[in-house]
Formats: C-alpha cells, sequence, structure tokens
C-alpha cells in the first residue's frame, strides 16, 4: 500500500499529496528473487535481464527516445539545474 501525506505549496496555498517511502529500497537482487520465485526463470537469469535492460534503456534515451515498458511505466531523459 503507498503512503501519502499532504503538503502546502507555499506559493500558491494549494494542498498536494506526497508519497512518503517505508524501509530501504528494494534491491536488485531482492527483485530477482522474487521474479524467479513467481516464473520458471532462474534469479541469474533475472538479473542478468535487469543488468541489460538499464543498458539498453540509457541508450534509448541518450538518443532522444522514452522507453514505455508494458505494466511498468515509462521513462524519459530529464535534465535540471540547480537553484
Amino acid at each position: 500500500m503507498a503512503f501519502y501525506k499532504k503538503m502546502q505549496m507555499k506559493v500558491n496555498g494549494k494542498w498536494y499529496p506526497k508519497s512518503v517511502l517505508v524501509g530501504s529500497a528494494i534491491t536488485t537482487e531482492q527483485v530477482a528473487k522474487r521474479v524467479a520465485a513467481e516464473s520458471t526463470v532462474s534469479p541469474a537469469d533475472v538479473r542478468a535481464v535487469l543488468t541489460a535492460l538499464g543498458g539498453v534503456m540509457g541508450d534509448y534515451m541518450a538518443q532522444g527516445r522514452s522507453v514505455k515498458l508494458d505494466g511498468i511505466g515509462s521513462f524519459y531523459f530529464t535534465a535540471a539545474t540547480n537553484k
């Protein structure tokens, strides 16, 4: 279950939800073990695919493309500056 808290913007006074993280980040190893348990592939195979996926997605985004993975989400390159 996702958790949120209400945050009021100083600029316009409106309230917006802000997501709240619970615990530490889930690791690649934890994801690999869970996917392997719910499928017919080994944790090592899942790790290999996840490692390759990061590089492939990075290459596409470096070309200015977005990446849409069904059931996971859309990914795109952004840039920002420090204020």
